[in-house]
């Protein structure tokens, strides 16, 4: 049967989606189509794994290649995809046994030359795979075995290249003189985590506190603030040591624990900010954004997959800013929400909106003044079905608005911003027209918490329910033998 099955894994922020690769192989015009939402670079990947598979001295069957991913509707970005791909087109082609991929995911970037390039992404993709219980194996490239290895109960085959790959899922590894692909193992001597830390420029020391002499008044409020996560606003003169003891404060915070290791790694992961040579982050980030980085690069956002920010990089540890009143004044307003709840409000957007396709719930969006303010952030972009450009600070004004609604709708759940304008309005002219309201509340965000809180109060007095996105989430599932409940589960760890 020319048709095949190989498992990767699509990233959403970061959280990972398995996803499913098939590989069709018929009569028809030659040549290979790509289908199931993919961006630019999985589109190119049918030229990398052409090269690929034809210089690693495999056949390129010559016939119609149809490459499906799964779920359809999932957007898949990212050259990652590329091993599963080639692994399944061989597979259809009879040239690797059937069996020898199942209970395996595949992640890897493919050269021209065959090799297999390092990606960003492996841990949380690694995670995916062992929460999905279907997978007890995973073949990445060597620079990304360490990171793999880190999450408990995976067996991880590090290839060099795709002869590699394929002459170990032969059973005849180093058959074709390439370095045969093998079982990653940890060194016996540790965790293969190194010291936790990003190698020091030059072997230059890393600061410590106890380097610091005078200022006994400003180190006490460093101490209070690390041993009870506080913010601090450090106030003096140029050259009063405020920087000094800014930079100095993560090494009095305590190591992080391994839950903790692996939520920061994580993130640092799918920024690619990792360290090559350290797979494991122990030791608390600091993060020092210059004064005119631009409020994606401390929020996070990116045209694509979802980058994370300053902010979500300096996760468990300090996020400095230094000079802060030279920051743009969007930047620390974007800030004031995330600074006060702990998390971005996007990722709450995202997770609702992830659960809400795959529960075939059906998505809105409306943009406000989308040429002056801008379209919806990129991470969002790609789940509602349809979008309302408007004006009018309520939906519900836009003649636009009741045309984009599908028929039928009894409930309709509110996520946004800002709280006090759009969202509000919007709720409050749902409400007299007998739909059910829910207003998401940790998954709506004004630039001052004030008018969130009045928002959301005022919201509650004219009868709109008051939820949380797990609330709803659980409320869409009804039951835990609900077919979906694991992906769903999956968004709320």
């Amino acid at each position: 049967m020319p048709l095949a099955r190989t498992s990767s894994v699509a990233l959403v922020g970061v959280t990972g989606q398995v996803v499913e690769v098939e590989v069709d192989i018929a009569n028809g015009l030659v040549g290979m189509i790509l289908v199931g939402l993919p961006d630019t670079a999985l589109r190119e990947a049918r030229d990398r794994i052409h090269a690929a598979i034809v210089n690693s001295g495999e056949k390129w069957p010559q016939r119609k290649i149809t490459v499906g991913l799964s779920p359809a509707s999932l957007p898949k970005r990212g050259s990652w995809f590329d091993l599963a791909i080639a692994v399944g087109l061989l597979t259809a082609a009879g040239t690797v046994p059937r069996a020898a991929s199942d209970g395996v995911m595949f992640f890897g970037e493919l050269g021209l030359d065959g090799r297999l390039r390092p990606v960003r992404g492996v841990l949380p993709a690694v995670a995916a795979a062992a929460d999905d219980g279907r997978f007890g194996t995973v073949m990445v490239a060597e620079q990304n075995a360490p990171e793999a290895a880190l999450v408990p109960g995976m067996r991880v085959i590090a290839a060099a290249s795709l002869t590699a790959a394929t002459d170990w899922l032969r059973d005849t590894p180093g058959l074709r003189g390439d370095p045969p692909a093998a079982e990653f193992r940890p060194s016996v001597d540790g965790d293969g985590s190194g010291n936790g830390r990003a190698p020091s420029p030059d072997g230059a020391m890393t600061p410590d506190l106890a380097e610091m002499l005078g200022q006994s008044l400003a180190r006490r409020a460093a101490e209070v603030s690390a041993a009870g996560g506080h913010h601090l606003s450090l106030l003096g003169p140029p050259g009063a040591g405020k920087t000094m003891l800014a930079e100095r404060i993560p090494t009095i915070l305590p190591r992080l624990d391994p839950e903790a290791a692996l939520e920061v790694t994580a993130i640092h992961s799918v920024a690619g900010t990792l360290p090559p040579d350290v797979p494991l982050l122990t030791d608390p980030p600091f993060l020092a954004p210059h004064h005119t980085a631009t409020k994606a690069a401390i929020v996070g956002g990116g045209s694509g997959i979802i980058r994370p920010g300053s902010a979500s990089l300096a996760h468990r540890g300090v996020l400095f800013l230094d000079e802060a009143p030279e920051f743009a004044r969007d930047v620390l307003d974007a800030l004031r929400q995330p600074l006060e709840a702990g998390e971005v409000v996007v990722a709450r957007a995202g997770r609702l909106a992830e659960a809400a396709r795959l529960l075939d719930v059906p998505i809105r969006a409306t943009e406000q003044y989308p040429a002056g303010l801008g379209p919806t952030v990129p991470p969002l972009a790609d789940y509602p079905q349809a979008v309302l450009a408007k004006t009018a600070f309520s939906a519900t004004a836009d003649p636009g608005f009741h045309a984009l609604m599908p028929a039928g709708v009894s409930q309709i759940v509110v996520a946004g911003c800002e709280a006090h304008v759009c969202v509000l309005q919007t709720v409050l002219s749902l409400l007299p027209s007998g739909h059910r309201v829910l207003l998401v509340a940790d998954a709506v965000g004004s630039r001052d918490p004030a008018d969130r809180t009045a928002a959301i109060d005022r919201a509650r007095q004219h009868g709109a329910e008051i939820v949380t996105s797990e609330m709803v989430l659980f409320e869409w599932l009804r039951d835990s033998q609900h077919p979906k409940f694991r992906e769903v589960q999956k968004l709320l760890k």
